[in-house]
């Protein structure tokens, strides 16, 4: 993975740069501890948006890291429907950082999982 941070422009810029570099620590323990691969990382502020991509595997295989991440940040894995496709989806906290870890998986057969 390869971050840019220019430099800031303004105190304002400073504080901004120093909120993204902490939540993409954040985001990079959190990948550590879950010891999964095959993700995109978008960091806003504070909030952290992991996606497990499509090419990580089979619908099964997206949702068990969905839940990998669930179970580092100890909370639920939920199933959203949709017409399309359908989302695993799990949504915590690590530190002031709220975390989105999600994938999308076929609406017709979604993957079952004991963690669900």
């Amino acid at each position: 993975m390869t971050t840019v941070l220019s430099a800031p422009t303004s105190d304002q810029s400073l504080g901004h740069t120093l909120i993204t570099a902490a939540s993409l620590m954040a985001a990079a323990a959190l990948v550590d501890r879950a010891g999964t691969a095959e993700v995109s990382i978008t960091v806003r502020g504070t909030d952290i948006n992991i996606q497990v991509q499509f090419y990580a595997g089979d619908d099964c295989d997206r949702a068990d890291t969905v839940a990998a991440y669930a179970l580092v940040l100890d909370v639920p894995v939920r199933r959203n429907p949709g017409k399309e496709h359908a989302w695993i989806e799990a949504h915590g906290a690590i530190g002031a950082h709220h975390v989105k870890v999600w994938t999308t998986v076929e609406p017709d057969n979604p993957p079952r999982l004991t963690s669900m």
